[in-house]
């Protein structure tokens, strides 16, 4: 856990840890295990390729090339199918951290969003209260998030919206601690939890870039904490670039 323990506000009350744990279990009781939009198809692919050991589709392997192979892909019209087996395009990060989860069912999928939702919720109160005057902007600052707009709504799906948003959040707080104390450790954190996020959904690759050039700017002991950002994210960047080239012949991490 990140160390926002600035002031009493930011220790986390039983009442707050109830409120959670009462939420999650609604969320996970009330899931609607089916597919919602053809993005989870996409992504769920990934996930059965890793359970089998491949990046590709397998049961494809050996058959004629033909865009009815990709049905799972949100515009298979634009895809160039020229060989076997086929894969997915979806971020390539998302079906090992999947994985795990996987094993119960649609489930345990969705489980992870709703986990990194609540993951999400327990740092927006962390994080307010550290700075907060009164004990009640805490809370209001989770309920804000957790309540008050779609977040709820993607915690109850496949498609890893929740686990991308508390990878960047749980990036850009830990970037916080590095302009604020230096911490070196800070600074690896954040560069490997925005690499993760992008290998998740490639547009956060924007906030690696925004946040890692802010530790250069900002600070402080900019050039070692900036080199211990970079290595830490070269970590998952390398992972979704060599997956990506086993599957698509492309080195591209990000695309």
């Amino acid at each position: 856990m990140l160390r926002l323990d600035r002031g009493a506000a930011a220790r986390l009350p039983l009442s707050f840890v109830a409120a959670v744990v009462v939420l999650g279990g609604v969320l996970f009781a009330t899931v609607v295990p089916g597919v919602f939009s053809i993005d989870e198809d996409n992504y769920l692919v990934n996930v059965i390729a890793v359970r089998q050991g491949h990046v590709t589709v397998a049961n494809t392997a050996g058959l004629s090339p033909s865009r009815e192979l990709v049905f799972f892909d949100p515009e298979p019209r634009y895809r160039v199918v020229d060989s076997t087996p086929v894969a997915s395009t979806a971020p390539p990060l998302y079906g090992p951290l999947a994985v795990p989860f996987s094993w119960f069912g649609w489930r345990g999928l969705v489980a992870l969003n709703i986990l990194a939702y609540l993951g999400t919720t327990i740092l927006v109160f962390a994080y307010a209260g550290r700075y907060a005057t009164r004990a009640t902007t805490a809370w209001l600052a989770a309920g804000a998030f957790a309540l008050g707009g779609f977040a709820i709504e993607y915690a109850q799906g496949l498609w890893p919206h929740a686990l991308s948003i508390a990878l960047c959040t749980g990036g850009i707080l830990a970037a916080g601690q590095v302009l604020e104390r230096g911490a070196l450790r800070m600074a690896a954190t954040a560069g490997f939890l925005l690499a993760l996020a992008a290998g998740v959904r490639y547009q956060n690759a924007v906030v690696l870039v925004a946040v890692g050039g802010g530790i250069v700017v900002w600070g402080a002991h900019r050039w070692r904490n900036s080199l211990a950002f970079g290595l830490a994210a070269a970590v998952p960047l390398t992972a979704s670039a060599a997956i990506n080239y086993a599957r698509l012949g492309s080195w591209n991490p990000i695309s």
